[in-house]
């Protein structure tokens, strides 16, 4: 996996740039697929259900993240433009509503053969963003891709 991340100074955004060893389309299919996105998603401490998961333009996604504790961890939001392969535009809120909401663009490609995720997430505010990398966001989403790695392996029969 080639991994990039970054943040821009004095802008209310984070971007990255990740690429795996897969075709697009595995990697579209495997990242849209409800049921494997408890074997991806986020920290492999928590463990991870899908409560709504409706990937096409207007549909909506719920999923909760528990900790041994029970501390849960819910992630929302709405689909606003689904192409597959191409592109996803998502609202991203972390925490019960009302949280703050978070823009997230995934402009999707292949290079070489190899899924390409090139993204960014619009904040509120630099303060706000600030909070989700001092938080650890760019670790979260380095472990999470790793382990879709993982997921993606074995849909191409490489585990």
């Amino acid at each position: 996996m080639d991994f990039t991340f970054k943040v821009p100074p004095g802008q209310p955004i984070l971007e990255w740039d990740i690429v795996v060893d897969a075709p697009m389309a595995v990697a579209f299919a495997a990242y849209m697929d409800a049921a494997e996105i408890p074997s991806f998603w986020g920290p492999a401490i928590y463990a991870t259900e899908v409560l709504e998961f409706d990937p096409h333009t207007g549909g909506k996604f719920r999923i909760v993240s528990r900790a041994d504790d029970g501390t849960e961890h819910l992630f929302s939001g709405v689909f606003h433009e689904v192409i597959p392969g191409e592109r996803i535009v998502s609202t991203f809120q972390y925490g019960p509503s009302p949280a703050p909401v978070n823009l997230e663009i995934h402009d999707l490609s292949e290079v070489d053969g190899r899924a390409r995720f090139a993204g960014r997430t619009i904040f509120e505010s630099t303060q706000m963003r600030d909070e989700w990398v001092e938080g650890g966001c760019e670790e979260g989403m380095h472990e999470t891709f790793t382990r879709f790695e993982r997921v993606l392996a074995r849909r191409l029969g490489d585990e």
